[in-house]
């Protein structure tokens, strides 16, 4: 498994790469489409067609299931198994919600979190490559959800590859002492 500040390879390049807990990210169901309705922490009592979300002292935070089931019958929502022989929309939009709280309720209980996987050219050892004149930057990064390792491996060295081609559109190679123009 991929750690943080591993070297991994892209076409002859060296990159660092840095997985950060994403300090700019919000709540995901306000940072991303295609959740239920959550309320802000409150200490009233959860209302019918609510479930409790998360709980901190005496403030509580509800997923409100009934509206959710709208929206994902109205929206298409589907979840793994995608395709169940004889599921309804009515039932497959039930399914996509408990999904979607679940995968909240996780958030909430910290078994995720956002990350940001950045990967930097490295020299031979180990040291950050300086921007070049013709590249913006000698690295480059996304968010991403932190449950599954795989993903977040797959995701650097995806990074790595755009950086790679991206250094190979501009013409350059690096040598161990310099950027010169690609031959």
């Amino acid at each position: 498994m991929l750690q943080h500040n591993d070297i991994i390879y892209d076409g002859g390049n060296r990159y660092r790469v840095a997985i950060e807990h994403d300090e700019d990210s919000g709540t995901p169901w306000e940072s991303e489409d295609g959740h239920g309705p959550v309320t802000d922490w409150t200490d009233r009592p959860k209302a019918p067609g609510e479930r409790v979300l998360s709980v901190s002292g005496r403030a509580s935070r509800f997923y409100n299931v009934q509206q959710a089931v709208e929206i994902a019958k109205r929206d298409g929502w589907n979840t793994p198994p995608y395709e169940i022989v004889g599921e309804s929309a009515a039932e497959r939009a039930v399914r996509a919600v408990d999904a979607d709280f679940r995968h909240l309720r996780d958030w909430c209980l910290d078994r995720w979190e956002y990350l940001v996987v950045r990967v930097q050219l490295v020299d031979a050892l180990g040291r950050k490559m300086e921007d070049h004149p013709t590249i913006q930057t000698f690295w480059e990064e996304s968010r991403i959800e932190s449950i599954d390792p795989e993903a977040v491996e797959k995701e650097a060295r995806n990074l790595a590859t755009l950086l790679t081609e991206s250094l190979r559109e501009a013409g350059l190679v690096y040598l161990p002492a310099r950027w010169v123009p690609a031959q």
